[in-house]
């Protein structure tokens, strides 16, 4: 009896599936161990090209982009210092030429490029160059710190001398005198601290000063520190009494009433006080100290801190006396101008500095370059 006729068509379908998978495994999988992974599909492989593709396009328009603009850039910056230097030469006044004067009846030329180049020097140095154009004005030129450093005769960097660092190493401020320094009005330079300051800075800055004028001459112009910048960075007073003194006073009386105690005599040179010593009599008070004893320390503090910081010496390890009257009575101290003097001590000894080849300056440095 033969097989119905749906029955046969099932059978030849298995027969087909039974073929298809045969081929596969013999053809498809043949050679691959159960370890190693099956091939990407050909679609996956193009899909990884293209993307791979478009990374390195966008690489290359980025790279592209990033040089055009370098370019772009550096072409501006040239454009403007031509253009800066061309209306330079038309402003600057030049110098007047050591060339010849042409023959009478010589054809008049047109400017050759040597000229042009030298003309184009001069305005620089109209006004980039620390010389004055007109030496009948600035007459200290021969012994300003600028003409011997273009001739080659001083190359060496200032050294400013102060010993803020050191002083504030020394002398932890204590809690309990913290209200006198605040009252007499130097709790503000204590918080400054120290700054490290940058010797070149300083050196081209003193180069710049005219003693004559008291200013510092730049490309610009003429530029100066004013009152009205130590009180903003110094936070003195500028107004109120003078600060000023007389020497003719009882140093030991004045050293044991305002100090408590009398220095000895390696600690003082002249009328100055180490400031050293100071730190070692007066920065630790006692637990059981009185408010006599406090006020005494807060003058020693003060003290140091008018030597090391406001008004150094040239070594910046001693201070003067004529300045501890003025810290008798600390509410009164808080009325002088001490900015007024801090400002005139330093045009003092930019002045000094600028002539006859000196090789350090002194003063309130960190007020010239907080300002600069």
């Amino acid at each position: 009896m033969g097989m119905p006729a749906f029955q046969k068509h099932r059978s030849r379908r298995s027969q087909r599936r039974h073929l298809a998978l045969t081929h596969k495994a013999g053809n498809g999988n043949a050679g691959i161990s159960k370890t190693q992974k099956p091939a990407f599909p050909t679609t996956t492989f193009a899909k990884l090209k293209s993307r791979r593709c478009q990374r390195r396009h966008f690489t290359d328009f980025m790279h592209g982009l990033g040089l055009f603009s370098f370019i772009f850039f550096f072409s501006a910056c040239v454009l403007l210092l031509l253009r800066r230097l061309l209306s330079c030469r038309s402003a600057a006044p030049v110098a007047p030429s050591s060339r010849p004067a042409p023959a009478p009846g010589a054809a008049s030329s047109s400017s050759s490029p040597d000229s042009d180049i030298q003309d184009i020097y001069m305005a620089f140095r109209g006004i980039h160059d620390a010389d004055p154009l007109d030496p009948s004005v600035l007459l200290l030129q021969d012994r300003h710190r600028s003409h011997f450093v273009d001739t080659e005769q001083l190359q060496d960097v200032l050294r400013p001398r102060q010993q803020m660092r050191a002083f504030l190493s020394m002398w932890r401020l204590d809690p309990r005198i913290r209200p006198y320094v605040i009252r007499a009005g130097f709790y503000g330079i204590y918080r400054l601290g120290h700054i490290i300051i940058d010797w070149p800075l300083i050196t081209c800055l003193v180069e710049r000063w005219r003693p004559e004028t008291h200013t510092f001459h730049v490309p610009l112009g003429e530029m100066t520190i004013t009152l009205q910048d130590v009180a903003i960075i110094l936070g003195l007073r500028i107004d109120g009494p003078a600060v000023t003194g007389t020497y003719m006073v009882d140093v030991a009386e004045l050293y044991g009433d305002l100090l408590g105690v009398t220095p000895p005599a390696d600690a003082l040179r002249g009328l100055t006080i180490s400031i050293r010593w100071l730190c070692q009599q007066l920065s630790t008070p006692t637990a059981d100290a009185d408010e006599v004893a406090l006020e005494r320390s807060a003058r020693g503090f003060i003290l140091a801190l008018i030597g090391s910081f406001l008004f150094p010496d040239k070594k910046g390890v001693h201070v003067h006396l004529c300045f501890l009257p003025l810290l008798r009575d600390l509410t009164l101290t808080s009325t002088y101008s001490w900015g007024g003097a801090v400002l005139a001590h330093t045009y003092r000894e930019l002045c000094r500095a600028s002539l006859d080849r000196r090789c350090g300056i002194s003063g309130c440095i960190t007020l010239i370059q907080l300002w600069s």
